[in-house]
Formats: structure tokens, C-alpha cells, sequence
């Protein structure tokens, strides 16, 4: 067996061989006179030489690492669809029979299920939404309407006769919700599919592959450094006032700004100093500010807090009524990581052409934010995305010209400062996607921030969870990781070593 130990405490869990699905702690490790690295394990595991085993290692250790400007979408609500798939590439989801009945089930094959009185795809999303709404695992209202992929299904420019997606929206005090489960009432017209799926989980944070969120655990923290934009919008006809900032109580140097033109906002900014001549808020080049109507719109460098970046009208026009509004965007906040999901899948049935990428399976969810992998072009490493280098990762920024039948997701295909003019042909397209379930809402947001991670403490059992891909809770989310011990404490009603059996309703 050859693997590489680090000087932690790690679990590892050991997948072929007659040592198969047995898990040991790794209490310490200990080199021998010859230079070579022994873990010694809390139990005694069969003794092979022949075997070549593949574990898996987990870090309980409270190690902290830190990722810097890393891609983010942090979602505020859980959205899910309800919609009939058919055709044989998955073409067609936009088309159902407006009489066939079903019903929505909740928590589907637990002790806690639940579903609605029957419905169809005639129903109103106003039905749609009481049906829900019923559900007595959910606190809050949900929203539906037909919003799918940037476009209306129903009624948009783009939509068909009888097309439909149901999109659900769920109050944001009920955090991540479990998928929905659609169960036709009798045949579906066509032998078409009823299917539901989760476009955003709520209260949660996700990146791609640049992120480098596989590594992350349930049960640990992470602490989000970020810049915060702070609006200033000014009464009707302010915009000719002289305005001057201050931050933290210091005043800037020199001159105010006329709010005509081009002010030189930043310039302005930069003059804000300490009494040791330092530049609090940053140099011109490091703070964005930016005039438009009547709003003034400051993007102040990671960490800086918005509260405190006042903007003052010294001279001139209308001085009432000036307001200020600052997005965080989870500046200085901290999470404890309730649950990962991990998806990763080659994008099928898909081209390429100058920024956009043109999907004609319509059964994939995308969003703003998200990241693409794109490798093995066809025009070669010369016209090949992010100048020249494969695999690289593109965002996608939009959606355009979306419609039945196909959908257009605007990316950016180069790093900036490049000129390739020729389209990267034939690329092969993933889209990763780790997603990190939180124990409170965040701001919403799409962009860059700097994580600094947390490893969890102790050795609390991560159990499986059936919803999405590849995901897992620490003490199956019905109970609490005791960071001294190491074990799970099971709320009412559960045990089990990750809080799995559920031993009376509660």
C-alpha cells in the first residue's frame, strides 16, 4: 500500500480488501530508523502485504487554509422546477398535457413524507403554490411563477403553445429545503418523464473548479473576505452638488467633487489619509467609483467596511434626502458548513461560437456564476480558450436569445488583455459545481472573495443524504459534532453513531 501521510490527526477509511468499509482513526504518526512513515490506527487491521488498497481521507485536524479571489454564488432561497421531459436527447421539456394530473411529495419515503391533494399541468401557479404551501415541513410561503433559463416559459417571447416549467421559489427562513418529489396520477401523455430538480440551493455558497471546495467538509467553517459596495443616490437634481468623502471619521484632502461629468471620485478617495500618511481607503488604481444618474456607486478594497464610508454634500444643489446603501456581500461573516453537495458532468449536445455557449438539451440548470471547464478544442492550443491554455475556466455572465428548443448561455471565453479572434471550436464543456450547504443565509451575490477554511475538530460521523449527486451532513443534520469528543449528540427522537435512526416521531 503506498500513500502519503501528513502529521495529522486523519481518518481513513479503507475501501478493497478484506479490509474493506472498516474505518480507523489515525492517532498518531511515527517514523521508524529507516526514514520510512507509519500511522498508528485505534484498531488492528488485517494484515495484507499483496494489496494495493484505495482510502479515503478525511481531516478532522481544525487546520485553517486559506483561497483567495475565488468565484463564488451565494444563494439566499431554494429554487426548484417541476417540468415533463421528453424526446430522446432530453429535448423537449417546455411541452405538457395540461389535463395529466400529479401530485408533489415532500421528505418521499421518510417517516415525515407528505404530499399535496392532486394537481395538473393546467394548474395555476397560484394552485401550485397553495398546494405547497401545505406542507407542514415548510415555514414560510413559497413563490411560483414560469421563469426558467432567463426566459418566461409560458408567456415570453421565446415560449410555444403549451409550454410550461413550473419554478419554485422558498422563503428564505427555510434555509435548504429537500428536493420535491413529482409522481404523475396515472400515465403521462407521451411517455414523457415528470421530473423536478434543484436549480439553487438556499442558504448556501457555491464555486467551481477553481474554487477548490472538494476538500471541504460538513462540520467545519468558513470566514469571507470580501468587497463591500456602498450607493450613495442623491435627491432629484443633486447631481450638481460638491460632494466630499470621509471614512472612519477621516475627512479627505483637499477639494470636493462636482457630481457633472466624469468626477474624479476615486482621486478623491485616495485622499483619505492617517495621521501617518497612509491611505486608508487605497490608492486610485485599488477603489472603483463611479457616477451614474443620480447614484453614486463605491467598490471599496476586500475587508473595508462599507458602514463606514460616508459621502457629504459640502456645496451647491439639493442637500435633502440623500441616501446611502451598503451590500456586504458576506464581508467578515463566517459559516459553519452543514452539508457539500459535489456536481461535475460534460455538458452534452452543445457548440461554441464567439462568447456564447449554445445548449440544445434543455434538462441542465444553470445560473449566473457558474463555471465551465473547457478543454480538448478542436482549433488547437493557438485559438484555444484563456489564451492558449487548457483546461481553463469560464463564468457564465447571462443568458441570451434563450427559447424552446435551445439555450444560450453568454460566458467569458478569454482572460482579459487577450485577443484571440478565432472561436474555440469543438470544445468539450464540464460544469463543476461544489456547493456548500450554511447554517444561516448569506447576502446574495455572485463574484470573487477571499475563504479562509476551517477544518472540523474531532471525528462527528458524516452520513449519506439521497438529494443531489454527492453529498453528505454531518450527524446526518439531527444533531450536533461535540468538537472535544468527537461524537455526534443527537437531537429528540434520533440516534445512531451519525444520528441516522430515528427511534420515535417527533
Amino acid at each position: 500500500m503506498t500513500t502519503t501521510w501528513k502529521d495529522d490527526d486523519l481518518d481513513g477509511e479503507v475501501t478493497t480488501g478484506s479490509n474493506k468499509h472498516r474505518k480507523f482513526t489515525i492517532l498518531s504518526h511515527v517514523k521508524n530508523g529507516l526514514g520510512k512513515m507509519f500511522a498508528k490506527l485505534d484498531g488492528s487491521p488485517a494484515t495484507e502485504t499483496d494489496e494495493d488498497y484505495t482510502l479515503r481521507v478525511t481531516s478532522n485536524n481544525g487546520t485553517t487554509t486559506t483561497q483567495n479571489s475565488v468565484n463564488v454564488v451565494a444563494s439566499v432561497n431554494e429554487v426548484q422546477n417541476i417540468r415533463v421531459i421528453s424526446g430522446s436527447e432530453w429535448s423537449d421539456v417546455f411541452a405538457p398535457t395540461a389535463a395529466d394530473p400529479f401530485r408533489l411529495y415532500i421528505n418521499k419515503g421518510k417517516a415525515n413524507e407528505e404530499f399535496t391533494e392532486v394537481v395538473t399541468h393546467g394548474s395555476s401557479n397560484e394552485q401550485i403554490a397553495e398546494a405547497i404551501n401545505s406542507f407542514s415541513a415548510l415555514s414560510g410561503p413559497v413563490k411560483v411563477d414560469n421563469t426558467f433559463h432567463g426566459f418566461d416559459t409560458l408567456t415570453g417571447t421565446n415560449a410555444a403553445a403549451g409550454t410550461k416549467v413550473y419554478v419554485v421559489t422558498f422563503d428564505a427562513i427555510d434555509g435548504d429545503v429537500p428536493l420535491l418529489h413529482a409522481e404523475p396520477v396515472g400515465t403521462v401523455t407521451g411517455g414523457a418523464t415528470l421530473s423536478t430538480s434543484t436549480i439553487r440551493h438556499g442558504s448556501s455558497i457555491s464555486g467551481g473548479a477553481g474554487a477548490r471546495f472538494e476538500h471541504m467538509e460538513a462540520g467545519g467553517t468558513i470566514n469571507i473576505t470580501s468587497q463591500e459596495t456602498v450607493e450613495f443616490t442623491v435627491p432629484s437634481g443633486g447631481t450638481n452638488n460638491v460632494v466630499a468623502f470621509s471614512y472612519d471619521g477621516i475627512m479627505q484632502s483637499g477639494a470636493g467633487v462636482q457630481l457633472t461629468g466624469t468626477p474624479a471620485l476615486a482621486a478623491a478617495l485616495a485622499t483619505i489619509t492617517d495621521a501617518k500618511n497612509v491611505k486608508v481607503v487605497g490608492a486610485t488604481s485599488e477603489v472603483t467609483a463611479t457616477l451614474s444618474g443620480d447614484k453614486v456607486t463605491v467598490v471599496l478594497k476586500k475587508g473595508l467596511s462599507g458602514s463606514k464610508l460616508e459621502m457629504h454634500v459640502v456645496a451647491g444643489g439639493a442637500h435633502a434626502s440623500t441616501t446611502k446603501t451598503v451590500k456586504r456581500n458576506n464581508n467578515g461573516k463566517t459559516f459553519r458548513i452543514k452539508r457539500v453537495g459535489h456536481e461535475n458532468f460534460q455538458l452534452a449536445n452543445n457548440t461554441i461560437a464567439a462568447t456564447k455557449f449554445t445548449i440544445t438539451r434543455e434538462d441542465y440548470n444553470f445560473r449566473v456564476g457558474d463555471e465551465f471547464s473547457l478543454a480538448s478544442c478542436s482549433a488547437g492550443a493557438v485559438n484555444a480558450p484563456c489564451g492558449g491554455y487548457t483546461p481553463c475556466y469560464v463564468t457564465a455572465t447571462g443568458f441570451a436569445t434563450t427559447g424552446v428548443g435551445s439555450t444560450v448561455v453568454e460566458v467569458v471565453l478569454y482572460k482579459p488583455g487577450t485577443t484571440n479572434a478565432a472561436d474555440p471550436a469543438d470544445c468539450a464543456a464540464t460544469l463543476i459545481r461544489d456547493t456548500l450547504v450554511l447554517d444561516s443565509v448569506p447576502d446574495a451575490m455572485d463574484g470573487a472573495v477571499d475563504i479562509a477554511y476551517t477544518a472540523p475538530s474531532g471525528s462527528c460521523s458524516v452520513s449519506e443524504v439521497t438529494k443531489g449527486s454527492s453529498e453528505s451532513a454531518t450527524c446526518s443534520n439531527r444533531g450536533s459534532c461535540d468538537g472535544g469528543s468527537g461524537l455526534c449528540v443527537c437531537h429528540e427522537g434520533y440516534s445512531g453513531e451519525a444520528c441516522e435512526t430515528q427511534t420515535v416521531l417527533v
